[in-house]
């Protein structure tokens, strides 16, 4: 008999783990199995242990600690699902554990994670959001040199998850490019993320899509439509590279970008400006 506990943010029960301990030694004993981020490894191990008298950690292994014929484990989602995927190879169930993954990182994205005094003291956090806003602006900014877009009146823009600025994409289509930390949490492709509105794609769906069949779909999809009607997209970051090259490259991007919609028939220069992005 063996037991597996499912775990993402919530706190253990009273009950846990000694109700769990308490069946299998009644049974004879068996594996006891927690299941959470890896996030949350360090604290959990601890208070596991902590509610486990007699259990002895076995060297060697991680997290895994053994009294009697009991056996006590803490793994990860990856952990768990990484040795199905390599049984079950290339058959339709390998297709359903690449949608849990994808449904487990956004439960480990959505809910309440509790704050570690090193997650607060680490300042490498702020300086990195600051530094990708920072990015996003001066790809929108050199956009404008090089004529791929015009900022005009639109200003920067903020909300709960996100900062960024609107635009208009060549003479017709309003845009927005920034960071946003819910897709970046939610997909992990990207930080910074380019979204086109709704309306301003009216007719143009189909084509969209033509022009970019590579960025629809997967487990970790490059490009998606919104429950409000927007096309996203996530832009890709230059690594190891100073500032100025960064925002050239981003900007060099949006340019390809930008003429691949032109080439599918997508019109962006076409007709008057649409003015979603400054009624947003």
């Amino acid at each position: 008999m063996g037991l597996i506990e499912l775990k993402f943010w919530a706190a253990l029960t009273d009950a846990q783990p000694l109700e769990y301990i308490n069946k299998l030694e009644a049974a004879g004993g068996g594996p006891l199995c927690f299941v959470a981020p890896p996030e949350r490894h360090v604290a959990l191990w601890k208070e596991l242990l902590d509610r486990a008298p007699g259990f002895v950690v076995r060297p060697g292994l991680r997290r895994v600690a053994t009294r009697g014929q009991l056996t006590l484990q803490l793994v990860s989602w990856d952990e768990l699902l990484a040795p199905m995927a390599s049984v079950v190879g290339g058959s339709p169930i390998h297709a359903d554990l690449e949608q849990l993954r994808g449904l487990i990182r956004e439960f480990e994205a959505a809910e309440f994670r509790p704050f570690y005094l090193e997650d607060l003291g680490n300042l490498d956090a702020p300086r990195l959001a600051m530094a990708l806003a920072d990015l996003a602006d001066g790809i929108v900014k050199q956009g404008e040199a090089d004529g791929t877009l015009s900022i005009g009146r639109l200003k920067a823009t903020a909300d709960r998850y996100s900062t960024g600025r609107y635009f208009i994409l060549g003479k017709r289509v309003g845009a927005w490019l920034g960071l946003n930390h819910l897709h970046w949490a939610q997909f992990g492709t990207s930080p910074l993320w380019l979204e086109f509105r709704g309306g301003g794609w009216a007719g143009y769906r189909h084509l969209v899509r033509n022009a970019l069949p590579e960025r629809f779909g997967g487990t970790a999809p490059t490009a998606f439509e919104a429950e409000n009607g927007n096309y996203v997209f996530s832009v890709p970051v230059a690594v190891q590279v100073e500032r100025a090259v960064a925002i050239r490259h981003g900007a060099k991007w949006l340019a390809e970008f930008a003429q691949r919609l032109v080439d599918a028939g997508v019109p962006l220069s076409d007709g008057n400006p649409l003015h979603e992005a400054e009624q947003a």
